[in-house]
């Protein structure tokens, strides 16, 4: 792994922010990204993948359960429950692919450099494992015959 790899993997410098994000915004923006994405050829927007939610899709794209942290979320009925988020400022734009995501609440922002955080912290270790954590799972719908 190289610095030009790091560099590479994300090529926009967009800054940081943090906001307060609603159980309803998270659903919302789940389900338009995974709905949008499993169903373009090119695989855009792409699917969130974030820290300390996990969530299923089927194929076609469609939410089939979510969690945030240890809480079952009901996607049907999503709460207005405030949970503090960081994401980047290509998250948020309001003409962007996650416009679900739009930050509604007050905002700290911060000037990041992403790529040299990440290539200060992997300078110091010596294996870099990957670990699938099922945050994100794809399954195939089921077919039932009446």
């Amino acid at each position: 792994l190289t610095e030009r790899d790091i560099v590479e993997s994300a090529p926009m410098k967009n800054d940081l922010l943090v906001t307060k994000v609603t159980e309803k915004q998270l659903v919302d923006a789940i389900k338009n990204s995974s709905k949008k994405t499993m169903n373009n050829k090119n695989g855009k927007p792409g699917l969130l993948h974030v820290s300390g939610m996990t969530y299923k899709i089927d194929t076609q794209g469609n939410l089939l359960h979510m969690t945030i942290g240890d809480n079952n979320i009901d996607i049907n009925n999503p709460s207005n429950k405030q949970y503090t988020a960081c994401y980047d400022t290509f998250v948020a734009k309001k003409d962007g692919e996650y416009t679900e995501l739009v930050p509604q609440f007050p905002v700290q922002n911060f000037t990041y450099d992403k790529d040299q955080t990440a290539i200060e912290y992997l300078k110091d270790e010596d294996e870099i494992s990957v670990i699938n954590d099922n945050r994100l799972q794809i399954v195939k719908p089921l077919n039932i015959l009446v």
